[in-house]
Order: structure tokens, then C-alpha cells, then sequence
């Protein structure tokens, strides 16, 4: 059963992050997994026309009609394929397409898996160019634990459609058919940002994952001897191409969708047989949602009275001191009170987290560890039924918002690296060597690192330079890091 709001963070860890293998030695040290990439840098001069090369579908090219309906006719043909795709291409051996060598690159075998997929291509060429891409999920009117059960074997599909995609524009890339190469990331960048459309934390995960993939063939462009510069193909993507602020919106109203009663809780008239009843019934949710198992009910009324006897004192308190009239706290039923003050806190708790997303990235990443630490230390979150956590909604509701903007932050951090490369292949072709540092190019400049806001850092020695996305002081065990050692080369 795949549920969105836990699976995120494996997608975080296992899916996001992957990145491809590594030809070179580490570092000294076990635990340093930076990945190190030699690249050429064949010079490039700045296109003319200047957006004539394009990573993006003009909107004046697209065609009435809506995406989706064509992605799940390529998903139909694709698995009418895949029983003779296991026999005839075993996992061991496509699960290496995306990462060999391009020199190493076995054309003659992916060409023929292209053809044998041909008509899944047409039909991904045609959702990428429509006007809208509309799911139609009617995720709006999922109510109680069926929004966290929705199931969603469609959007895991569309990675396999996004790995298809990959496959042709590096097979195009390793041909030389620059042109060619440049069309088919255009559906892959379209594919990663319609699979984003539905306003989920794991849609938008698997975009951003989808969206890795095509950086990695942009890469595999940009250190092909006498391909276009990209830098501003890269420039005219959409900014940002994977939006998650929808997605966390979304996730915020999950404990509203999945325990109704919470939006209501002050203004609703229920009898206290009927507050008790839906308290109960949250216990009972919560539990399943925890581990996935059905108390009895006798243990469900005993928990309700034992959590009704401890917090109802606290939560009556906590109301009088927000100025809430004592009358009328004391007419509410018990299991009124409770519910009021779970679902105030739970909204000062995600907001308290959730308002540092809207910031750039360098700026609230330490501002929202900050936060989770004092609402971990003032038992907000981390304290099943603490004082202030009187239901464990944030525990085990709240997404790991950190890990979801780091995962989204990566990707651009990687496109920011790209364009950085394709500025210094525009001043090579202008200059006729490497600059000396990022403020010296000549012809277009470089982006910031998304992580610090600050120049990548960037080094030239005996006219070898280093690239490196980390940010200063980066964790050399984390993965997903890549550090870039360019060498100039001649056509």
C-alpha cells in the first residue's frame, strides 16, 4: 500500500538522491561519498539566434487536448510489453543505460529496445505537447483514512516512462544527433513537471526525481565533443520546474481531511456522546495509521477516557489563557475542548515549520531546524500525547518538510551547476581558455548555488579547474554531492 505522505521521505533517501556511478577515487577517508565527475570542456560559443536550442516546449508548439489522457495510454502499451522486456532485457542489464560511460554506450541494444517501444514513444510524444495535463484526481473529496490509502501505481509508472525517455535522448546524444536529443528532454522535463500536477509531496518527488534524470543527459550533452551550448536552454526551463509549495499546502489539510470533525471543532453543536464517539474513532485512526493494525474496541474506550481525563484539564486551560470565554468552555463537552486545542496546536506546529519553505532556501533551512528543535523541546512533536501534542496528529501527519526542500533544492542545485559549466564553455569559446574564477566570465555569468545563495566554489590549477556544488563545511558522507573536474579540450 502505497501512501503518499510516508513514502516521501523513502523517495527522499532511495529515489531523489541516486546518483550516477563514479569513475574516479574517492577522496582520502571511508565515509566521503562525494561523487567526482571529469568532464571536457569542449569551448561553445553563445547560440545565434540565442534561444535557438530549446529544453522547453513553446506554448505556441503545443496542441489542444489534455496530457494525461495519452500518459496512460503509453502506461497500457508499456505493460502489454513488459513480460517480453524482462526475457529479452534483463534489469541488470537496462538498470546500467543510464549510467555507462557514453564511450561504453551499447547502441545497437538500446535501439532495438526503442523500436520495440516505439509506440509507447509515440503516445509520450503526443501527451508532452498538449496544452494542459489535468489527473483528475478529485483528491478534494478524499475523506478519512482514504486519503492516506490512495493509491498511486500510475505516478510510480510514469518513472519507467521518464527512464524510456532517457534512454532515447542518450542513445540520440551518443550518436551525435544533438537536435534530436534536445527534443526528446523536452518531453522528459514536460514528463517530470505533469507528473508534478496533482498537489501530492510524493507527485512532486517523483517529478523532481524524473526531472535528475534528464540533468544527467543534459550533462552527458555538455561533455560531448561540438554539442550547442545550453546555457540558455537551460535558463528558459520553468522556475522552478517542480513546485512543492501546492503539495505541502495539501499535506497540511491531510489531518482535517482524515479527522473531519478538527475543522469544525469550534463551531460545531455535537452531543458529548457524539464527541466521544469521534475521539475514540481518532484513536482508532491514528493507531492504524501508526502501524497499520485494528485495536479492539475495549482497549479504544479506554484509551479515549484515559486521554479525556489527563488533557481535558490542560487544553480547558490552555483556551481561558488564548481568552476564550469561561462559560462557554465549561458548557462544552469534554471531547470538545480536547479537539479544539489538538487542532490549534497542530496548525501552530506545521505553520511554525512550513512558513520557512517560502523563504530561499539558504535562508530557511537553518531557521526550520531551529524551529523543529524548539517544538520538539516544548513537546509539540515527538511527545505522543504530550500537553501541547494532545493528539499525535503532527508526529505522524507532518511531512519531513526539511527533506522534501532538500530534495527539490538538489535538483536545482544541479541545473544551477549545469548552466555554470555552459558559461565557462561560452568563455572558452570567447577566450580561449578556462576563467580564472566564476567573476571573471566574459560572456554570461554564473548562478548562485541554491544551497548558500553563493557562487558554486571554483578553482583553477595548471589550467585544470574544480567545480563544486557542496555548500562550505558540507557533510562529505552525504550522498548526492558531485564535485566537477574540468579539463579544456580542443575539437
Amino acid at each position: 500500500m502505497l501512501r503518499p505522505l510516508f513514502l516521501a521521505c523513502t523517495l527522499v533517501l532511495l529515489g531523489v538522491c541516486s546518483a550516477r556511478a563514479d569513475d574516479n577515487a574517492p577522496l582520502p577517508g571511508a565515509v566521503d561519498k562525494t561523487e567526482r565527475l571529469t568532464l571536457s570542456v569542449t569551448p561553445a560559443a553563445e547560440p545565434r539566434p540565442a534561444l535557438q536550442h530549446s529544453l522547453w516546449l513553446d506554448d505556441r508548439q503545443r496542441q489542444p487536448g489534455n496530457g494525461a489522457t495519452f500518459y496512460y495510454r503509453a502506461m497500457l502499451l508499456a505493460e502489454q510489453r513488459r513480460d517480453a522486456d524482462r526475457k529479452e532485457f534483463p534489469a541488470d542489464t537496462t538498470k546500467d543505460w543510464l549510467t555507462v560511460p557514453l564511450a561504453d554506450f551499447p547502441q545497437q541494444e538500446v535501439k532495438a529496445y526503442l523500436e520495440r517501444h516505439r509506440h509507447v514513444l509515440r503516445e509520450l510524444e503526443t501527451a508532452t505537447a498538449r496544452e494542459t495535463c489535468q489527473w483528475d484526481l478529485r483528491l478534494d473529496q478524499l475523506q478519512g483514512t482514504a486519503v492516506i490509502e490512495f493509491l498511486l501505481p500510475d505516478f510510480q509508472n510514469m518513472r519507467d516512462l521518464g527512464r524510456l525517455i532517457a534512454y532515447k535522448a542518450r542513445y540520440e546524444v551518443s550518436q551525435g544527433k544533438y537536435e534530436e536529443a534536445l527534443g526528446t528532454l523536452r518531453q522528459g522535463y514536460q514528463i517530470a513537471h505533469d507528473c508534478a500536477e496533482p498537489p501530492l509531496l510524493i507527485n512532486a518527488l517523483i517529478g523532481v526525481a524524473i526531472a535528475h534524470t534528464m540533468h544527467n543527459v543534459v550533462l552527458d550533452m555538455i561533455d560531448a565533443p561540438g554539442s550547442p551550448n545550453l546555457y540558455w536552454a537551460l535558463k528558459q526551463l520553468p522556475s522552478p520546474l517542480i513546485d512543492i509549495q501546492p503539495s505541502l499546502r495539501f499535506e497540511m489539510s491531510i489531518p482535517y481531511r482524515v479527522f473531519p470533525f478538527l475543522a469544525d471543532a469550534e463551531t460545531a453543536q455535537r452531543t458529548p456522546e457524539e464527541w466521544q464517539r469521534l475521539t475514540q474513532q481518532t484513536l482508532q485512526n491514528l493507531d492504524q495509521l501508526s502501524d497499520n493494525r485494528r485495536l479492539p474496541d475495549w482497549q479504544v474506550r479506554l484509551g479515549g477516557a484515559a486521554l479525556m481525563l489527563k488533557n481535558y484539564p490542560v487544553a480547558k486551560g490552555q483556551l481561558l489563557a488564548s481568552g476564550m470565554d469561561r462559560d462557554t468552555v465549561e458548557r462544552m463537552p469534554v471531547a470538545q475542548v480536547i479537539a479544539i486545542q489538538a487542532a490549534r496546536n497542530y496548525r501552530y506546529t506545521y505553520e511554525e515549520v512550513f512558513k520557512w519553505s517560502l523563504l530561499p532556501y539558504p535562508e530557511a533551512q537553518p531557521r526550520m531546524l531551529q524551529s523543529m528543535e524548539r517544538l520538539r523541546a516544548e513537546g509539540y512533536i515527538g511527545s505522543a500525547f504530550s500537553d501541547k501534542e494532545m493528539l499525535p496528529l503532527a508526529s505522524l501527519l507532518m511531512p519531513a518538510i526539511e527533506s522534501v526542500l532538500q530534495a527539490s533544492v538538489r535538483g536545482e542545485r544541479r541545473q544551477a551547476a549545469m548552466e555554470t559549466l555552459e558559461a565557462i564553455r561560452m568563455h572558452a569559446a570567447a577566450q580561449g581558455e578556462l576563467p580564472a574564477s566564476l567573476q571573471q566570465l566574459a560572456v554570461v555569468p554564473a548562478p548562485p548555488n541554491p544551497f548558500t545563495g553563493e557562487p558554486f566554489t571554483y578553482r583553477l590549477e595548471d589550467r585544470r579547474a574544480t567545480l563544486d556544488e557542496r555548500a562550505p563545511g558540507a557533510d562529505p558522507a552525504r550522498a548526492g554531492d558531485r564535485i566537477y573536474l574540468l579539463e579544456l579540450t580542443k575539437e
